[in-house]
């Protein structure tokens, strides 16, 4: 994943997602950022490029905070359900197609409520449409896609009050299910799709303003987009009482 992460079309469409999110937010460049489930690293190097020098990362995997740290990100690994941060350490999370993959995400967004400082922010991603699921689920580990009423609730639950929502990868809705309805009838073992992300490589030159740049224009002026395979949630922390 390290090698496809800053290349390839979809990813690069995600970290336009999250820059136009920010910048809705109005996250100044001093904020403290977490990157949860930071991966190998491409968001925290993302943020680093836009200008955000407070940002640090936190994964389960060690190998995956190890190779962020060989990079030289600002990264930890942690275990458990609770993070190792004092409360309200952080201006802005990011929590970018992780909480599908939690089999508590009652208690990790309720640990995001607790760093958050307030007025804080909370930017999410994750699969949508539980009737989506399929076997990429499963190989990718998921524990669940989510609806827009799913994701408003456990925000809510945790004090964190949703400001925005909308549907994110709208131009691969249909190819998406094309693909899944076919690759399930096809094969009767849980793979993942990896393969099929180096395969489109060569593509992403074309790919990526064929499908997105359009997308993207759409987004940035009007903040939501019709419908996708995927769902951004914009979360805050209620201001400090004066």
């Amino acid at each position: 994943m390290h090698d496809v992460e800053a290349d390839h079309f979809w990813f690069r469409a995600k970290a336009q997602f999250l820059k136009i999110a920010m910048t809705r937010c109005r996250i100044p460049l001093r904020a403290r950022i977490l990157d949860v489930g930071c991966g190998t690293g491409q968001t925290l190097k993302n943020l680093h490029t836009w200008g955000y020098a407070h940002a640090q990362g936190i994964d389960t995997s060690i190998d995956a905070a190890q190779w962020c740290r060989t990079d030289g990100l600002r990264t930890q690994e942690y275990q458990g359900d609770a993070l190792p941060f004092p409360p309200e350490s952080f201006d802005l999370i990011i929590c970018l197609d992780v909480l599908e993959h939690v089999s508590h995400d009652h208690a990790l967004v309720s640990e995001f409520a607790r760093v958050l400082a307030p007025d804080g922010a909370c930017i999410a991603m994750v699969p949508a449409h539980p009737r989506l699921w399929s076997y990429h689920d499963e190989a990718m580990g998921h524990y669940r896609r989510y609806t827009r009423t799913q994701m408003r609730a456990l925000f809510q639950q945790a004090g964190l009050h949703t400001s925005a929502t909308s549907p994110l990868h709208t131009a691969l809705f249909l190819p998406f299910l094309i693909f899944r309805a076919l690759k399930s009838h096809l094969s009767s073992h849980p793979q993942s799709d990896t393969t099929s992300l180096r395969f489109l490589a060569p593509l992403n030159a074309l790919l990526f303003p064929l499908l997105y740049l359009p997308e993207l224009i759409w987004f940035r002026l009007f903040g939501k987009l019709p419908f996708g395979n995927s769902l951004l949630l914009i979360a805050r922390k209620e201001k400090r009482p004066q």
